[in-house]
């Protein structure tokens, strides 16, 4: 089938699992040969259409209520079609949005502020390196060293800033005034314990989706029911609090 100037919706067309298609049949002849060939003249999604706009050029539409979780929502109630302009940290905002209202027509932006699906959860080595690297301190000024020791440890701020929320959570550290200060009598605990590190890794999870899955996939994600698989998060617990 032949689209001229329509090449803007092949990723859409090829994602869609139901496509409808009205044509004409046409006598293509070319370099000495004549064959046949379709050409489009409409399209239909069936069931509710999916665009991705995700391209850093890619201009939002006209006179579509826009998701933006930066800023008060709008009443959607009324709504056929939403433009899901950003990603909130918290998927289950916007589940509960495409769940709780039927849209004939989603438009995929996904802007993500902080992109922890680039820097991902922490391995362990990171931990360990932070760990060893903060406990020759006493004390260490995060509101002005942050920059230097992400700099020094080769760890993306944003990542660093959370693993730090997790130790403090667990009681390897204590920050007070921006000081923070290693506790060396805390007790050996699993850095899967901490809800901080469970919530960032789903975080990760989440984003790679909305960052890099096809619309479908998004889409069918986004209609999963809102309860998480809660797998054993021992699998890749780390121990900490050594002196």
């Amino acid at each position: 089938m032949v689209a001229f100037g329509q090449g803007k919706w092949a990723t859409e067309f090829s994602q869609t699992k139901q496509l409808e298609l009205a044509v004409t049949l046409s006598v293509n002849q070319w370099n000495g040969q004549t064959t046949l060939q379709l050409m489009m003249v409409d399209a239909r999604v069936e069931g509710v259409q999916l665009f991705n706009i995700r391209g850093k050029n890619a201009l939002l539409p006209e006179g579509v209520a826009v998701l933006d979780f930066t800023q008060e929502l709008p009443d959607v109630t009324f709504c056929s079609a939403i433009v899901v302009k950003n990603i909130p940290e918290d998927i289950s905002l916007l589940k509960k949005i495409c769940q709780e209202q039927e849209f004939s027509a989603l438009y995929f932006k996904n802007d993500i502020a902080k992109a922890y699906y680039l820097t991902g959860y922490g391995t362990r080595e990171q931990f360990a390196k932070l760990y060893k690297t903060i406990y020759q301190f006493p004390e260490f000024d995060i509101r002005y060293k942050l920059k230097d020791l992400a700099a020094y440890l080769k760890i993306e701020q944003i990542l660093l800033v959370k693993m730090i929320q997790i130790f403090e959570e667990l009681g390897f550290v204590t920050i007070e005034n921006g000081v923070m200060r290693v506790n060396k009598e805390a007790e050996k605990r699993d850095i899967a314990e901490s809800q901080i590190y469970q919530k960032l890794k789903q975080t990760v999870k989440d984003q790679e989706i909305m960052a890099l899955g096809t619309v479908q996939e998004i889409y069918d994600f986004l209609m999963e029911k809102m309860n998480r698989d809660r797998k054993s998060w021992l699998a890749d617990s780390f121990l900490f609090g050594i002196k």
